[in-house]
Formats: C-alpha cells, structure tokens, sequence
C-alpha cells in the first residue's frame, strides 16, 4: 500500500474459503490493526481452520477460536514464552 497525500487510506481485509475465493470481506481504517477485524468477521461464518500469519498471533483470538472448534493455524512470534505448535504444511 503506498503513502496517503493527505487523503484517506484504509485496508481490506478478507477471510477466503480454501480455494481462495472470499467468503467475508470488511474495509478498515489503515491506522487500524489487522486482528481487529479477525474475530468480527469471523463471527459470520464457521470455519474448520483459520490459517493466518503471525500479526493474528493474540491468547485472545487463539482462545476464541479454539472454544468454537476451530484450528488455529498460526505461527507463534518470536517473543512468545511458549511457542505453538503449527501445521505449516497446511499454513503453506
């Protein structure tokens, strides 16, 4: 995303399907942080998996998704205590 020249910049966040098509899709302000969206959009559908990168790393999220049953497929950062354990063959 390049720089805003004074006008407003934002950013799309998307939870696609496993073929890659987008199943829910929500526009937010760039100043925003990513995981801010995740739980809301995911409260509109019911995955078996979420797979996301690091920035989704969050007790919070990884908690919530695993009450609803669904497999968190996130890596751990680097500055976790305890690291997860994650299926990158499936994160890939």
């Amino acid at each position: 995303m390049g720089r805003s020249r004074g006008g407003l910049a934002t950013k799309i966040h998307a939870i696609c399907d496993a073929l890659g098509n987008p199943a829910e899709i929500d526009i937010i302000p760039r100043q925003d942080t990513d995981i801010t969206q995740a739980e809301q959009l995911l409260e509109k559908i019911d995955p078996d998996a979420f797979l996301a990168d690091r920035a989704y790393d969050a007790d919070r999220l990884i908690d919530r998704l695993t009450e609803r049953g669904i497999t968190p497929v996130i890596p751990s950062t680097s500055n976790r205590t305890t690291q997860r354990e994650t299926d990158f063959v499936l994160y890939r």
